[in-house]
């Protein structure tokens, strides 16, 4: 079982959702996104810089968590490679967006999207 959270933000005074009290924070995702000026969900956010007044305590994604333990049962471990800011999944390299990446300019590309 894992449980779903939302981080506060302060830039629309969204209070966020505090995940259940009995779900241990390693069992728990966020379900926050990343939406484009245009309204558009083009990025998916896997892992974020937690606000500490946030009642959301994980910096992971809830569809991460949920794909790291199917993966482990695969005996598929993650592997941070934090020279290259990429998660490497068996053998595929898993590197996030960058500021210019694409067709956007000055992306705000903080925690790890793809």
């Amino acid at each position: 079982f894992i449980a779903v959270c939302k981080h506060s933000d302060p830039e629309t005074n969204d209070p966020g959702i505090k995940p259940p009290n009995e779900v241990p924070e390693n069992r728990v995702g966020f379900s926050d996104v990343v939406v484009d000026s245009d309204g558009v969900l083009r990025r998916h956010l896997w892992s974020l810089n937690a606000n500490r007044n946030s009642p959301c305590p994980t910096e992971v994604a809830f569809s991460l968590q949920l794909a790291l333990h199917y993966l482990a049962a695969q005996g598929i471990e993650p592997k941070a490679i934090p020279e290259k800011r990429s998660l490497q999944l068996g053998n595929i390299l898993l590197k996030p967006l960058e500021n210019n990446f694409g067709g956007y300019r000055n992306l705000d590309d903080r925690g790890y999207q793809m």
